[in-house]
């Protein structure tokens, strides 16, 4: 696999803001976010997307999902015309039960399931994972995160105001990923990168017991038909 012919592309996903950056050779080539801000949006009128989104009522949430994981995999669409892309997303960060957290896991779901249907390659970042890699730190601040993406990427982020985080993680997403792919297809030097990078890769955890660096990609496959018994549906 000739990296000249890949993207890597990150993901941040968010019920309230939703950023995506593609990043090759190190270079951020792309990135862009939408946000419920107008005003916002209107001062980054290139680079945020507006859209006004209710979330009271279960049809109006519904709603939500799919307008935010239509426009990520058009995005991603976009991209397969010119290169292979790669894509990892942010796990989930939650330390509570509630209608937003179910709606952010049905959210998660849905993306997966396009990148799946799509054959695009695809894996989880443990958010603590991402923020070990890039500040040395597990319990990095949003703050932190920005200042660091800023200093990688030479972008100041100040202009997105509350839509910054999301883009800065969506950004560092995506160098993590490019950095993984170099070091598998043999391009990159494991040892030549930062300690903390060194550190996000190859760290275990009870839920994830494989390293990051011998975890295959979710790529989609002809599913097997399942086997549903003599009794026809609805009798």
């Amino acid at each position: 696999m000739p990296l000249s012919d890949v993207v890597a592309i990150g993901i941040d996903q968010s019920l309230i803001g939703t950023a995506i950056a593609v990043v090759q050779d190190g270079e951020v080539l792309y990135f862009h976010g939408w946000t419920d801000k107008k005003k916002l949006q209107e001062r980054n009128a290139d680079l945020l997307s507006f859209f006004s989104l209710k979330a009271k009522t279960v049809q109006e949430r519904t709603a939500r999902i799919e307008f935010v994981a239509d426009w990520i995999n058009s995005v991603v669409d976009v991209w397969k015309d010119c290169y292979t892309p790669y894509v990892a997303i942010e796990g989930y960060a939650l330390s509570r039960l509630s209608a937003s957290a179910s709606d952010l896991h049905e959210l998660g779901g849905r993306i997966k399931s396009d990148l799946w249907h799509g054959r695009t390659p695809f894996r989880i970042y443990n958010p603590k994972t991402l923020k070990m890699a890039w500040t040395n730190n597990g319990a990095a601040q949003k703050e932190e995160m920005i200042e660091c993406c800023e200093d990688l990427c030479g972008i100041d982020l100040e202009p997105f105001g509350a839509a910054r985080d999301n883009i800065a993680d969506a950004i560092l997403i995506a160098q993590l990923l490019w950095l993984e792919l170099k070091v598998k297809v043999g391009t990159g030097s494991l040892i030549s990168l930062p300690r903390s990078v060194r550190k996000a890769f190859s760290r275990v955890t009870k839920a994830e017991p494989v390293s990051l660096l011998h975890r295959p990609f979710t790529v989609g496959a002809e599913l097997v038909s399942p086997i549903y018994g003599n009794r026809a549906f609805g009798c």
